[in-house]
């Protein structure tokens, strides 16, 4: 198999798990697992090319007629059908890609990449089981495939199965350790586990590789909110709101990182640009009224 692309995603992909706030006397909690849209970054593959762009495995073979010695071209349909599965992955249309996918494997069944296609499609749906089935399709052709690796570890995750998906991270960091997408993916997966100071160590790998991967930015910052190190926390998600400064999920996790210091106003200041943007996400309303509350309990205290 040649080098393949990865085409990301542009929608958000990592858990939104910003769940509930804790904080002062109100005791609220939070377990803030942040959704990113970083540009060309993400957690899964929507699809891949090779590096000529176009789906490996669809080459045009050539057929011999030993019968009158003549040189036949396979039909080239594959590709065109191939092209036009990608082009309705990008617009949304899933399940017709998916229809398109079945026509493509029906010709070629060990086409890995679009039996990893297939299952990326799948699990944009939902559909995270029979995801899996396409993804194991396509390591037992290409059991080095390092996409379809990186593809089930983050189902795998979405399933909650975060041990049995940093296997296949592991995998395919073996393959290529400075996979910025995977060594993040790899550090949300130790977070989940409650292992933030490990998950910071794979943030920092995937930040010296790319010091600007938003993902990696506020992961850090999370795990370091955490850890109690509030201060640093807002270090880092100062740093991803200069790249991405309408990011929801980061102002709202800034605002908790300002509350847990007793910053109730630059809280409400962050709440209020989450606001501003997505005017009904619950986590900023609820982290505002309880900074609003917290300052109101120190203004009776007074």
């Amino acid at each position: 198999m040649g080098k393949s692309i990865e085409i990301t995603r542009t929608t958000y992909k990592l858990e939104n798990m910003c769940n509930a706030i804790l904080a002062w006397s109100l005791a609220f909690m939070i377990t803030a697992w942040i959704s990113i849209s970083f540009g060309s970054s993400s957690t899964t593959t929507l699809f891949q090319i090779d590096a000529a762009g176009q789906n490996q495995g669809s080459t045009t073979s050539v057929l011999i007629n030993n019968n009158n010695n003549t040189i036949t071209k396979a039909n080239t349909a594959n590709n065109n059908l191939i092209n036009e599965a990608i082009a309705l992955l990008i617009s949304g249309k899933y399940n017709e890609a998916i229809s398109l996918f079945d026509k493509v494997l029906a010709v070629d069944p060990n086409d890995a990449n679009t039996l990893t296609n297939k299952g990326n499609a799948l699990d944009t749906l939902g559909m995270h089981q029979e995801a899996i089935q396409y993804y194991d399709r396509a390591l037992a052709i290409e059991p080095n495939d390092v996409v379809a690796l990186e593809d089930k570890g983050s189902v795998l995750d979405l399933l909650g199965k975060y041990n049995e998906s940093i296997i296949y991270y592991d995998k395919a960091l073996t393959l290529d350790p400075r996979n910025v997408d995977v060594l993040y993916n790899k550090g949300v997966a130790l977070g989940k586990l409650g292992e933030y100071a490990q998950a910071i160590q794979y943030y920092d790998q995937a930040l010296a590789v790319e010091p600007n991967y938003t993902g990696a930015l506020v992961g850090k910052g999370f795990a370091l909110h955490q850890l109690g190190s509030n201060d640093q926390a807002i270090q880092y998600y100062d740093k991803a709101l200069a790249i991405e400064p309408r990011n929801v999920d980061t102002l709202t996790n800034m605002g908790v990182s300002l509350v847990a210091l007793h910053k109730y106003n630059g809280a409400i200041k962050y709440y209020d640009k989450a606001l501003a943007i997505e005017p009904t996400l619950r986590n900023a309303i609820v982290g505002k009224h309880i900074s609003l509350q917290a300052l109101k309990n120190q203004t009776q205290i007074k």
